[in-house]
Parts: C-alpha cells; structure tokens; sequence
C-alpha cells in the first residue's frame, strides 16, 4: 500500500500457488466487490458502463505516485 506522504511497504511476491498467494488473490477481488457495491449503494449504478464512469471520475480525482 502506498500513499503520497508516508509510503508503507507491501510485499505481495507470494510464492505461486501458496495460500499467502491465494490470501492476497482472495482479498484484491473482496476489494473490488467492495467498491462497486458501494458505487450502487450511494451512487445508485446498476450497470457496468455506470460502475466504470463513476470509477473514472473517482480515480481521476486521485493522484497516484
């Protein structure tokens, strides 16, 4: 995980097929789930093309270093 001010370190060089590997498979989709259950929520997207506009304007007010 990193952020602009204070980067905190995150290994995911998990070896393949390893549970670890597995693990972090497992929580980036539980991530992604996450955030277009929240677009429909308060956004109220109920089609792709809707989750993938409002991911763009969200992600576009975001500065990734």
């Amino acid at each position: 995980m990193v952020c602009r001010d204070n980067p905190l370190p995150w290994n995911t060089n998990f070896e393949p097929g390893s549970h670890r590997a597995l693990l972090q498979a497992q929580k980036v989709a539980r991530q992604e789930a996450v955030m277009y259950q929240y677009i429909t929520d308060i956004f109220g997207a109920d089609s792709p093309v809707e989750h993938a506009k409002i991911l763009s304007r969200i992600f576009a007010g975001m500065q990734m270093d």
